[in-house]
């Protein structure tokens, strides 16, 4: 049910957008096709994976474990994932955040996180900010921040209520999602 012309046009646009050649940009779509199941879907993704890879060398395969990490945890669709490197690509244009390093963050953290109440535009934010001040990878901080969604502020368990009871005393509404705890933390800690 495919249809050359359109899959050739977009291949074409790919390649194109990309800067790299119709093979790659082919194999890229194909790839990308797993997870973003439409032709319009699956090269919107590519485009967005061979950028990526051209402005910090980030692997397809890596890019495509976050994507689909993101958009089964977020539902982010395919154009959507746009907006999601374009806030990656300011974090390492701004922080000197690396996509290289948000990525593993986001892949480890992404569930728990979303589990927890939190939203991908916040844990974006935060990951910037923590790969920013410290000297710790995306991989070490994309576990502590999935923990500590799962298990310090998870009210399902008794070092959870604690952790919450703890939180609330400090003046932080507890009844909202994990990131904006986070954010909220990091104000009252400032003033």
């Amino acid at each position: 049910n495919l249809d050359r012309n359109k899959a050739s046009t977009a291949l074409q646009g790919v390649s194109q957008a990309a800067n790299v050649p119709m093979a790659e940009a082919g194999n890229t779509v194909f790839t990308f096709s797993r997870t973003f199941h439409t032709l319009a879907d699956a090269t919107t993704a590519a485009t967005v994976a061979l950028q990526a890879y051209k402005l910090d060398g980030v692997a397809t395969a890596d890019t495509l474990k976050m994507m689909t990490a993101i958009h089964q945890q977020f539902g982010i669709s395919a154009q959507g994932m746009v907006g999601v490197f374009d806030q990656l690509a300011v974090g390492q244009r701004e922080f000197n955040a690396r996509i290289t390093e948000q990525i593993p963050l986001l892949l480890k953290s992404a569930a728990a996180v979303k589990l927890m109440g939190g939203n991908y535009h916040d844990l974006i934010v935060l990951s910037t900010l923590a790969l920013r001040t410290t000297s710790l990878s995306g991989s070490q901080l994309g576990t502590a921040f999935g923990r500590s969604a799962a298990n310090f502020m998870n009210p399902t368990t008794t070092k959870g209520e604690a952790d919450r009871s703890f939180v609330r005393s400090q003046g932080i509404n507890v009844n909202q999602g994990y990131t904006e705890i986070v954010m909220d933390a990091i104000k009252k800690s400032g003033e």
